[in-house]
């Protein structure tokens, strides 16, 4: 074995972090270094490792050799029991090398007694997992060769492609993981980039995002299909897919010129897809018009293209949710109602010409109904079909904060029909779930049903203080919406429950401030609030006179700032000053005519 007086005090950090790593799950021998002084370089230190690397290997039997060279081939996190499993037979297979000793468990303890590897024992029922030096790893990769590595990316790009096969639906049967799924897509796209698979690392990473849209997954597919894209220009609308969730602005703008270079070329299929992605971008950002628009232009390039009924039911299902966004519940209820009734004579398995997966048809459809059933206050309706979409996503194992989201939709339909304790329940969990995951849109959501249903339940204080809470996460947020409706949500507890009046006013007068200079759609609803406190408590409501004796009134809420969020929203100081004189003028004047028409 060889040994070398050298210590990694003045190593560059991130070598240094790799080999105390390495060393403190058992890694290395234990006098590899000595405790000399510091007198290598990060250079001199790395060239040491390497060369003790391929001694080392170079006494391991042919079985010990070929397991290194795969723990060092596969990504960090396939270096686990279960995929040595998989894959070794395989790559042993493909390289001929089944006629000399094979016994993995064999070969890993060679390799973890030369030092080479270390045994990392995961939490129970996890598989047994091994960590190596990154230095360590990069001469095995080196030293399997160019047949070796090719080998591992073909054989553990097709074990995920199996996983993802299994667990994803798509086939129209088995059992869905969606959980799973998404893990085993991530995990076969590296393998797929190094054999330069473009065609399939974009088809994988669409699958894994529309499963998975969070910032994070997003954030962990980008490069792969930058990479893909830059080597073949037709996967932009991959490119897009990813885009939609990182940059909603750009995304859009690749789309529509890949929307029309697809139509241009008679590629309906393609076609069909970024229409509907598109559709979505517009209903996201408020242009329901133009999501119509686009939801149309997608049923009729699925038919242009030849696609099947699972595809042509999956657009009727999208164009569903733009109708509803344009307040059409009640044909949507009917339709969505019809179509499930359709959906059930197809045929359980898609053909070839249907690239959806029966469970995403279903749950567009199962949405679509349950809320047009919440728009038209069918409160009975909306649960049951929400418990159906609930269900058919427990059967495939979807992540939990995506179950959280449509459990979240049921708190108000059981607020309304006086399950109050249910949704308490329901809420509580939620919440939750979304503070492990940090999603602050969610929690910000949560807290406002919270507080929602104290009030219901007369906990004033507690209502309250949720909605202060919410305002918060609104804050955090930049969602003048959100800060709107809490500042006219905060108005009515402190009034109903807390015998505040002038909080009140000035959380009202706060509300119809922020929606003037916003988004407008609140204003009247915040004005009138505040006209009903100055007419039944009078006096003690007292009137602010400027943007900073309002915001003195409202009192501390940490995490708000309405004077700054005001000087951000109004062109000067000046115009946010008038409109707040504007608004007390037009509730003084309000005020007097209920009071003169009492008299």
């Amino acid at each position: 074995m060889v040994t070398t007086e050298l210590r990694t005090g003045s190593l560059a950090a991130l070598v240094k972090d790799g080999d105390q790593a390495w060393r403190r799950v058992g890694g290395l021998p234990a006098n590899f270094f000595s405790d000399g002084p510091a007198t290598a370089s990060g250079g001199d230190y790395l060239q040491i490792l390497t060369t003790w690397t391929q001694a080392v290997v170079d006494i391991l039997a042919l079985g010990g050799q070929d397991l290194f060279w795969l723990l060092s081939c596969l990504e960090a996190r396939d270096r686990d029991r279960q995929v040595l499993d998989n894959v070794w037979p395989l790559v042993r297979q493909e390289l001929n090398h089944t006629g000399q000793p094979d016994d993995l468990s064999q070969a890993v303890a060679a390799v973890a007694a030369a030092g080479l590897a270390a045994i990392r024992l995961e939490a129970e029922n996890r598989p047994e997992a091994y960590t190596l030096h990154p230095q360590v790893a990069a001469t095995g990769r080196d030293r399997a060769g160019a047949p070796f590595r090719k080998a591992v990316d073909e054989v553990t790009a097709g074990f995920w492609y199996e996983v993802y096969g299994r667990t994803s639906g798509e086939g129209g049967d088995g059992d869905v993981d969606t959980e799973l799924s998404v893990q085993a897509g991530l995990s076969a796209i590296p393998y797929l980039t190094r054999q330069q698979q473009w065609e399939d690392v974009s088809a994988l990473v669409a699958r894994v995002i529309d499963r998975n849209t969070t910032l994070a997954n997003a954030a962990a597919l980008l490069p792969a299909i930058q990479q893909a894209t830059r080597h073949d220009p037709s996967q932009a609308d991959t490119m897009a897919l990813v885009l939609q969730v990182l940059d909603p602005t750009a995304a859009e703008a690749v789309m529509r010129e890949y929307l029309d270079a697809s139509v241009a070329s008679g590629d309906y299929r393609a076609a069909s897809v970024v229409a509907g992605r598109l559709m979505y971008l517009c209903r996201q950002s408020g242009r329901p018009a133009e999501a119509l628009d686009f939801a149309d232009r997608q049923i009729t390039y699925t038919t242009q293209a030849g696609l099947g009924p699972w595809t042509q039911l999956a657009d009727q299902a999208q164009r569903l949710q733009v109708l509803n966004d344009m307040g059409q519940a009640s044909d949507v209820r009917t339709e969505s109602a019809r179509l499930r009734d359709h959906m059930a004579t197809l045929p359980p398995v898609p053909v070839l010409s249907d690239p959806v997966a029966p469970w995403s048809v279903r749950e567009g459809l199962l949405d679509a109904g349950s809320e047009a059933a919440r728009q038209l206050e069918e409160w009975a309706e909306a649960l049951a079909l929400n418990a159906a979409m609930i269900a058919s996503q427990r059967s495939r194992n979807v992540p939990p904060i995506e179950l959280a989201q449509t459990r979240y939709r049921d708190y108000f339909p059981l607020l309304r029909l006086g399950r109050v304790d249910e949704a308490l329940a329901m809420l509580q969990d939620c919440l939750e779930v979304f503070q492990d995951a940090r999603h602050v849109t969610m929690i910000g959501s949560t807290l406002f049903a919270l507080a929602d249903v104290e009030d219901e339940r007369g906990h004033g204080d507690a209502a309250i203080g949720f909605q202060r809470d919410a305002l918060r996460y609104a804050y955090s947020g930049d969602d003048v919406t959100s800060i709107t409706i809490g500042y006219n949500n905060l108005g009515n507890y402190l009034a109903h429950h807390a015998s505040q009046p002038a909080q009140a006013l000035a959380s009202h007068l706060a509300a119809a401030v922020v929606s003037a200079l916003g988004d407008r759609a609140a204003v009247q609803a915040s004005v009138n609030a505040a006209t009903a406190d100055l007419y039944e408590f009078g006096a003690d409501a007292a009137l602010p006179t400027s943007v900073t004796m309002l915001d003195e009134q409202l009192g501390p809420i940490p995490g708000t700032n309405l004077p700054g969020l005001i000087a951000k929203l109004s062109p000067d100081s000046e115009t946010a000053e008038e409109l707040l004189l504007v608004i007390i003028t037009q509730v003084q004047d309000l005020a007097t005519a209920l009071t003169s028409g009492e008299s």
